[in-house]
């Protein structure tokens, strides 16, 4: 297929590109560099100099044999986004292209509004263009379990079932289930949902939400081949996630920082099954006419699980590893019921990469030796003892 991957700049796009070609798709690459802006102006770096867009599929040309064409451009500007959809007519589009800092869309007023801004314009553009250009696209978005908020009751896989007369159980209606992510990051995402069910039931836009957890980890089967083909692997309090800034403090000689007692749990996958998510998506398709939601996770750990895991792993590199634990900086830190719906990835043929000590280790490694371009001062907040 011919298959647009937009955001293919960042730490899931470009993995995403390089797994799509090397299963023999016309892959074209579309992003802005929004986000290594954004982190620039943070003082955010990450782990490797990550090449320019073109460079990087030069280099996977060279390393791997597959080709790749690159798109430089913003896709807020709707003008930009209809010409390539109406140029390229592709299969598919691999939707990426959202920022995904949580942390940062809290940061205040002009941080907040530039997330809502670039989420739901490009959002909105790219429905808009495919059902003018591209009508049989399959556009497949990366949504986030995490505008679910911790709910108490059993959050099912994307749609809530609500018959008319509980007491008879008759007729029923399907509803979206309620979003109540705790950030501006998450109401975003869950104003594109909206967005997708609307085109999908009003317009019959085809059409995929995968939910998916906190994604984690460096290695896939491209970018073990050169490491200039790496993700850019963030690790600080405002665009890592919890299990890669463990990880770079425990090479960093920092202790792992768990706010309260650690118990706030959440789903995780490693990067690999995310990529294998999204092929699966591409190879099963939406029907026109409504949104296939589908809760996407491998494992669900504890924070104060990851840590000890991650302890655990670097023990057996002989790299001593403590961890502190401190106040919560939030109100987000406590047990809290969290039961998430999913179909498991062994129902769709896929195998699962779990957060073992075999898989902590390997990622150690890379970040081991890459340790000297680790900033400590950004790795954790500062917490009571």
């Amino acid at each position: 297929m011919r298959i647009l991957v937009l955001g293919a700049d960042g730490y899931v796009g470009w993995p995403t590109a390089m797994h799509l070609a090397s299963a023999g798709h016309e892959v074209v690459v579309v992003d802005n560099y929004y986000r290594r802006q954004i982190t620039a102006l943070c003082g955010s770096n990450t782990l490797f100099e990550n090449p320019d867009l073109p460079t990087r599929a030069k280099i996977f040309t060279q390393e791997c044999g597959p080709e790749m064409h690159v798109e430089i451009g913003d896709l807020t500007n709707v003008n930009f986004t209809s010409s390539l959809i109406k140029r390229l007519k592709p299969d598919a589009i691999v939707h990426c292209a959202e920022q995904p800092s949580a942390a940062y869309s809290m940061q205040g007023r002009d941080e907040a509004k530039s997330i809502l801004d670039n989420n739901i314009n490009v959002t909105f553009n790219i429905i808009w263009s495919v059902l003018q250009h591209a009508p049989d696209c399959h556009l497949i978005k990366i949504g986030s379990i995490g505008e679910y908020g911790t709910p108490d009751i059993p959050v099912p896989d994307g749609w809530l079932t609500v018959p008319s007369d509980p007491q008879e159980g008759e007729a029923s209606h399907e509803f979206l289930f309620p979003r109540e992510g705790p950030t501006i990051y998450h109401v975003s995402k869950a104003m594109s949902s909206q967005l997708l069910m609307f085109y999908a039931r009003q317009y019959g836009l085809r059409c995929s939400n995968l939910m998916q957890g906190t994604i984690y980890g460096l290695l896939s089967a491209q970018s073990s081949v050169d490491e200039r083909l790496l993700p850019n692997f963030y690790y600080d309090c405002i665009f890592g996630n919890v299990v890669n800034r463990f990880m770079a403090q425990a090479i960093a000689g920092v202790p792992l920082t768990v706010y309260g007692q650690g118990a706030q749990t959440r789903c995780y996958q490693h990067i690999t099954d995310t990529l294998d998510c999204i092929e699966y998506a591409i190879n099963n398709p939406a029907k026109k006419g409504r949104m296939s939601v589908q809760n996407q996770y491998s494992e669900m750990c504890s924070v104060i699980d990851i840590a000890q895991r991650v302890q655990e792993a670097a023990g057996h590199m002989d790299i001593s590893v403590t961890i502190c634990q401190g106040d919560c900086p939030s109100e987000d830190c406590d047990e809290h019921p969290y039961d998430i719906a999913h179909t498991p990835l062994e129902d769709m043929g896929l195998t699962p990469s779990l957060l073992t000590c075999e898989m902590i280790t390997s990622e150690l490694e890379i970040i081991q030796n890459h340790a000297d371009h680790i900033l400590k001062d950004k790795l954790s907040l500062q917490i009571a003892n």
